[in-house]
């Protein structure tokens, strides 16, 4: 699968997920409804610059949309919103890590810098 075409399912996904209409959607990346269609066809290959936009507007890194939904990360970033939307009611896309509300993304990114934290601590504290 192309960047551009991870890219578009993953701008199509959030749409429904958020309840955004084309207009809406495209109103965030700066696109028209019309190339949003063109998009989902595998019609269409966004800029770097629609692309950041998008990235922007959703508040999700752009790294991160370009990755494929079954990588390591989403499936982390997915789990967590499940877990998220058994306890307590937030906007989409968004949970609770430690008494700290952040977006799902960012949760994962702080799960990785503590993973790393805690080997260089094991680590250090052998020497």
């Amino acid at each position: 699968m192309s960047y551009h075409e991870i890219f578009a399912a993953h701008i199509l996904r959030i749409q429904e997920e958020r309840g955004l209409t084309k207009q809406e959607m495209g109103r965030l990346g700066g696109v028209s409804a019309a190339f949003l269609t063109d998009l989902a066809r595998g019609e269409a290959n966004p800029t770097l610059k629609t692309m950041e936009a998008f990235s922007e507007a959703l508040g999700i890194p752009l790294p991160l949309l370009l990755r494929p939904l079954d990588s390591e990360e989403w499936k982390t970033i997915l789990s967590l919103s499940a877990k998220q939307e058994e306890s307590v009611e937030l906007p989409p896309g968004y949970g609770i890590l430690e008494k700290g509300i952040l977006p799902l993304h960012k949760i994962y990114v702080v799960q990785q810098w503590m993973k790393t934290a805690r080997k260089a601590l094991r680590v250090s504290s052998k020497h």
